[in-house]
């Protein structure tokens, strides 16, 4: 494969790819024609891309049923178990600031607020009992 990565994932996509000995990358925006004619020739001259993506091809493909069948199945399931609600994610009954963690947040921010307050306070009665033992003197 000849990888052409321009924005998100694909230059992650294709860095994997390239690791695992399937596939070239460029850049588009500084590819020429010898460089472009350079890289089709690595992958038609050097049988390792080949044998590399005919290994992942074959991992991909042993599974015990086909992926055809495996929709077949689980929807089928679902209309068996009158929408699977089992399977459903516990964050469909949470409120909005439960699932985004801000009732947590709240809280953490409390304790920190707390905490920073007595520490302060703490802080003003040491320098005030310092204070008051300098001067008696």
């Amino acid at each position: 494969m000849l990888g052409f990565p321009l924005f998100f994932d694909q230059p992650r996509n294709i860095d994997n790819l390239v690791n695992a000995g399937m596939a070239i990358s460029l850049d588009l925006f500084s590819i020429t024609k010898d460089t472009l004619l350079d890289a089709i020739n690595e992958m038609i001259s050097n049988e390792t891309y080949l044998q590399n993506a005919k290994y992942a091809s074959a991992l991909f493909k042993d599974r015990p049923i086909s992926p055809a069948k495996s929709v077949v199945y689980w929807t089928e399931y679902v209309i068996r178990h009158k929408g699977a609600q089992h399977l459903k994610s516990a964050a469909h009954s949470l409120k909005w600031y439960q699932y985004c963690l801000l009732d947590i947040y709240a809280f953490i921010t409390f304790m920190n607020i707390c905490i920073l307050f007595a520490l302060y306070r703490g802080i003003k009665l040491i320098i005030y009992i310092i204070m008051t033992k300098l001067y008696r003197y």
